[in-house]
């Protein structure tokens, strides 16, 4: 009972935290000193493999001079920083270094404030002012750590209890403790906090000059883009473990269905509560990061909900971590991490079982994985930010140097860290109607880096299922279309106005419930379900067994936007972007946009089914919208300037000059603009009354460009709020708030780009 209510009081700490960070995110301010904490002095010594074969340990001036974009070894690449020299080093040696590592290509580095020698009275004492810096571990995370820390954690776990408890005489010495420390509601007093590194915590907090929410962004995709935040296949366990034994088998759910890959395959105990465990024999020098076991929620009071994990000899073994599992999801297979940051190699990694989930006796684990290279634990390195050909993709990150963006990346990550804590206590509950819409836009942004968020997006998905669903593989809802006078009505739209005999029309005609008796569609199939309805093609011989629905997915999706910019526009719920005609931008020139006059909203409502449930399934609907409009769709926060020039840039610079250009050159080139302003349909709407009759005089410009921008961007207002009323009928919108609205088109639409690895796979006689 006290470690459930310790538990709570926890996360109630790790919310009310994240609340003040997002708001100093949204600002772009210094965020508070217990995001940035950073322990002062962390103690180290030698690890037994690497005082094998090494008697000293090098010191240098500055790891940041290591030279960027070379393939030079790490012996080789050494010799360009400044050695400062030699410490020698044996059992007895301590190390005394900053809490916070810095990762480069080459290894970690540690900043060295103090080494102590010897024992008893005849230890002696060397300080370092200026501080230099050390390489703990090298790039292979086969390689054997340098420096080991004495303390991982100030927590104190007993072995085989289920309670656990802060001991007092440690000091907090990790951020994510002092923010539970300083935002617990508790009237005990505060846990002690260990003195922080004041340099590191200066440089955490520090916005750079001309630092905005834009290069934030752009930080967070740079780091998302370079990482496999979201990659299921965290790492191959055979990779890092010799052997594994398990205390008791049932049948043959042995330990071998640990490692084969396959959800569906489990292994089951057989034994006594509490006396489970699994036993990971490692291969020489491998540092755990990140150990996860996988586990389906559907296993019932076969799920575990207290593991502790023991590491080191057989004969001597010590427990690295003790884990509550978070039983809060309902369904869905998820990885759980139970271990995080070992620090060094432990011969053999023992995972116990403590309890399950309504008291089950026996338990069912469906695979291990481990993560074990520390730089792809953090997804970045300081070398990363001072590769041009990488960071020309995003510009506002141009002109600052790899220091200034290293620091910056890592106090964004501890705020992701602090997030995925926390994020299935938060998501169910975020309403974009409530208050809480500005901290769903704010967290938006550092989605991307999350690596639990995906896990709960299925959850949430699978949650929503239908039951009973009216499609099944044997009982498709039949839709007649008649594909030749759909494409007489494409070559000439104008002979029917209403779209009647389009492949669009038809199909939503042909689905609509017609009988109190029949059971609507409500697209939220299972993920299994891949046809959703059999068409019967009018004087075609072909029998649909899933080619033809995804044939009239592809004639629907052409309808609404065509691929040729030349062909007309079959049908009138969308119309050309004005970019696709202007010349004044080189990005967004093939997209469409919601025709503001259009006012068939149960079509759009219907629309926006259909793309809740490809955004469920791996269908795909291709609809060439620009960004603007899927920030709409996903309830994001959109900027005239950043958003609306992907539907018309002319607009956008023409206001832009407008705003700013002196009285002469405004009577040279606006003396006859009205009070009026055209709208992407071609429409021509008044800004004020009788607006086409009334000239625009100097003094007004700045008005004009505000109304211009308020209806300009709202013109399509209403449509948006159709489809978007009709996907939130299928889709979750605590899903929805998950990911952002780059995620959600491709989900839709698919994603344009194809690795070559992926065109692999997708082929047969490729070569590999």
């Amino acid at each position: 009972m006290r470690a459930q209510i310790d538990s709570c009081r926890a996360r109630i700490a790790r919310i009310r935290c994240l609340k003040e960070c997002l708001k100093c995110f949204a600002a772009v301010k210094p965020f508070p000193n217990y995001l940035c904490y950073t322990c002062r002095e962390v103690e180290f010594s030698c690890s037994s493999s690497y005082l094998a074969s090494h008697s000293d340990i090098a010191t240098y001036s500055n790891h940041f001079f290591l030279p960027d974009n070379t393939d030079l070894s790490l012996t080789e690449s050494l010799k360009y920083v400044i050695p400062v020299g030699t410490v020698a080093c044996d059992i007895n040696t301590k190390f005394f270094c900053s809490g916070e590592p810095i990762f480069t290509k080459y290894g970690v580095w540690q900043k060295l404030f103090t080494v102590k020698q010897g024992t008893g009275a005849n230890v002696t004492t060397k300080e370092f002012n200026p501080p230099v810096w050390v390489l703990t571990q090298g790039t292979s995370s086969e390689e054997p750590a340098y420096l080991e820390p004495e303390n991982r954690s100030h927590e104190i776990h007993s072995s085989f209890a289920n309670n656990w408890k802060y001991d007092d005489s440690i000091p907090i010495n990790h951020w994510m403790s002092c923010i539970e420390s300083q935002h617990s509601l508790t009237l005990s007093r505060k846990a002690f906090v260990a003195p922080a590194d004041t340099d590191t915590v200066s440089e955490l907090q520090e916005i750079p000059p001309g630092w905005s929410s834009e290069c934030d962004e752009q930080l967070v995709h740079l780091l998302a883009d370079n990482s496999d935040c979201n990659s299921s296949n965290l790492g191959t366990i055979k990779n890092y473990v010799d052997q594994i034994t398990v205390s008791t088998t049932c049948g043959n759910d042995d330990e071998n269905t640990l490692t084969d890959g396959n959800n569906e395959t489990f292994w089951e105990s057989d034994g006594n509560h509490g006396q489970h465990w699994i036993r990971l024999k490692m291969k020489k020098g491998t540092v755990i990061s990140r150990l996860y076991i996988t586990l389906d929620m559907d296993d019932e009071n076969y799920l575990p909900d207290h593991v502790v994990v023991a590491g080191g000899d057989l004969d001597d073994m010590n427990v690295i971590a003790d884990c509550r599992i978070d039983l809060s999801y309902t369904s869905g297979v998820r990885d759980e991490c139970i271990l995080t940051d070992a620090c060094k190699h432990y011969p053999y990694i023992e995972i116990r079982i403590k309890s399950c989930k309504d008291e089950g006796i026996d338990t069912r684990i469906r695979g291990l994985k481990i993560s074990s290279s520390r730089e792809a634990e953090l997804g970045f390195s300081v070398n990363m930010f001072a590769d041009k050909e990488r960071l020309c993709r995003y510009p506002a990150l141009e002109g600052y140097n790899k220091k200034i963006l290293y620091r910056r990346a890592q106090i964004i990550q501890r705020l992701t860290l602090l997030i995925d804590s926390v994020l299935n206590f938060i998501v169910p509950s975020w309403n974009t109607d409530s208050g809480s819409a500005t901290l769903v836009q704010n967290v938006k942004h550092l989605l991307p880096l999350s690596t639990k968020r995906m896990t709960l997006l299925d959850s949430l998905i699978k949650d929503s299922e239908s039951r009973e669903s009216s499609v099944s593989n044997s009982n498709f809802p039949k839709v007649v279309i008649n594909r030749r006078t759909a494409a007489e009505h494409r070559a000439n739209p104008s002979a029917d106005p209403d779209g009647v005999n389009s492949v669009f029309h038809q199909i939503y005609e042909g689905l609509k419930q017609r009988s109190s008796d029949e059971r609507p569609l409500d697209y939220r199939w299972p993920g299994h379900c891949s046809q959703w309805w059999e068409c019967k093609f009018v004087s075609e011989g072909i029998i649909d067994q899933g080619g033809g629905f995804r044939d009239s997915l592809c004639d629907l999706a052409e309808e609404l936007c065509p691929s040729d910019p030349h062909a007309p526009v079959p049908l009138t719920l969308f119309v050309r972007a004005p970019n696709q005609t202007s010349s004044d931008g080189n990005t967004s020139r093939d997209v469409f946009v919601p025709n503001p006059s259009c006012t068939k909203f149960p079509q759009y409502s219907w629309l926006g089914k259909l793309m809740g449930a490809c955004f469920r399934s791996r269908e795909n609907l291709v609809l060439a919208l620009p960004g603007f409009v899927w920030k709409k769709i996903s309830n994001e926060k959109v900027d005239w300037a950043a958003d609306y020039s992907s539907v018309d840039t002319a607009e956008v610079r023409l206001l832009e000059t407008l705003e700013t250009t002196d009285q002469e050159s405004f009577q040279a080139h606006f003396s006859e603009r009205t009070w009026t302003v055209t709208l992407s349909n071609g429409t021509v709407k008044e800004l004020v009354d009788d607006g086409e009759n009334t000239p625009l005089l100097y003094e007004d410009r700045l008005k004009y460009g505000k109304l211009a921008r308020e209806v300009r961007m709202a013109e399509s207002d209403d449509q948006v709020r159709a489809i978007r009323e009709g996907f939130l009928s299928v889709v979750p919108e605590a899903a929805l708030n998950l990911i952002t609205w780059r995620e959600i088109e491709i989900r839709i639409c698919g994603n344009p780009e194809i690795t070559i690895e992926e065109l692999r796979k997708s082929g047969d006689g490729l070569p590999v």
